[in-house]
């Protein structure tokens, strides 16, 4: 994959779309949750939200890639993304 740049470019772009589709969805799902007078506090607490867990994902995998390479940073990756399955799973059933 490396050594084909055509790869990267497509997995970016696809990156790009499933990145700006959550970001649409999420803004479009609260507008329609919230009441009309805290919209702005809940889109407002989402964009701080996300904004620290960028920061925190990166500073953390930032720190894996430096101490243990990147085999570890993207193993740890993918062990975060299968444990928010069963939690949205879960979650999703209480809101249900």
């Amino acid at each position: 994959m490396r050594w084909n740049p055509w790869v990267i470019i497509g997995a970016q772009l696809l990156h790009g779309l499933t990145f700006g589709g959550l970001y649409v969805v999420s803004v479009s799902y609260l507008s329609e949750a919230v009441d009309e007078d805290l919209k702005g506090l809940a889109l407002s607490l989402y964009s701080i939200n996300s904004g620290i867990a960028r920061f925190l994902g990166n500073y953390f995998l930032g720190f894996l890639v430096d101490n243990y390479g990147f085999v570890t940073m993207y193993y740890a990756a993918a062990l975060i993304s299968a444990f928010s399955i069963p939690i949205l799973v879960l979650l999703s059933q209480r809101d249900a």
